[in-house]
């Protein structure tokens, strides 16, 4: 079954709407998966096809940490020192979740099926052979480089 891909605009108008910041979004260099550089996937869900993996979402640190303090105006000095340490913060981690439960969105429209956030991988967790496979193969994707106004 086929997901819409969301182009830059549509990531960009997502993620404004949600934090109430001025974004710039636009497409960069595919980002080197093999090893897998990044500190999480998000894995969507097909809601009426037996819940069969639909989407993922696969962001660095640096977005993680800064989209998650931005989302609820926690300090970015706190975002900076995540990626220094290579870990979300405490702090930050369900804010993460909810931007990644938000981005549901970006994988369907009018005319595609419904899709559901299923879980998040951290980059220290093994992925399912179904995830590996999609991060290794996908059928298509975006690579897009993403400034949140005031945390970079």
């Amino acid at each position: 079954m086929a997901y819409p891909m969301p182009t830059a605009v549509i990531v960009q108008n997502l993620i404004a709407d949600l934090l109430d910041k001025k974004i710039a979004v636009q497409k960069c260099e595919p980002l080197e998966i093999k090893p897998l550089p990044v500190v999480a996937v998000a894995a969507y869900e097909a809601d009426k096809d037996d819940n069969k993996l639909a989407a993922l979402c696969i962001c660095n640190m640096e977005f993680a940490s800064r989209i998650a303090a931005a989302l609820t105006m926690i300090p970015e000095n706190i975002a900076t020192e995540s990626i220094k340490n290579g870990k979300l913060a405490d702090v930050l981690d369900e804010n993460f979740l909810e931007v990644m439960n938000v981005a549901t969105t970006l994988f369907y429209n009018a005319s595609s099926p419904h899709v559901k956030f299923k879980t998040l991988y951290f980059s220290n967790e093994e992925l399912p052979r179904e995830v590996l496979r999609l991060v290794r193969r996908p059928a298509d994707r975006i690579d897009l480089e993403i400034n949140i106004e005031r945390y970079g």
